[in-house]
């Protein structure tokens, strides 16, 4: 009766030592393919999520561009109000008939 020697690496288990080459980088091929679609899936999200939030803190920037710019004129037209020269043309005096 033959013994078999006692497993000493990964590669003499039977799962393993049944596998040609080929069939060994055929299912690292496999498994990388998937890490890759999983990268490129996350890249896509992430692409995603930046885009989204730049076209957000775009559209804050044209409200607060827009909001200063109304209160700039509100402060101009405040003050051109409150150093006229010349009274305001609306303003009826009593003896103008």
């Amino acid at each position: 009766m033959q013994l078999r020697p006692a497993l000493t690496t990964l590669f003499d288990f039977r799962s393993n030592s049944m596998r040609t080459g080929s069939s060994r980088i055929v299912s690292a091929l496999h498994s990388t393919g998937r890490s890759v679609v999983v990268f490129v899936s996350w890249l896509v999200v992430a692409a995603l999520a930046i885009s989204v939030s730049a076209a957000r803190v775009k559209q804050l920037h044209r409200r607060a561009m827009r909001n200063a710019s109304a209160a700039y004129m509100d402060r101009v037209l405040r003050y051109r109000r409150s150093h006229r020269v010349t009274p305001c043309p609306r303003i009826q005096f009593k003896d103008a008939a």
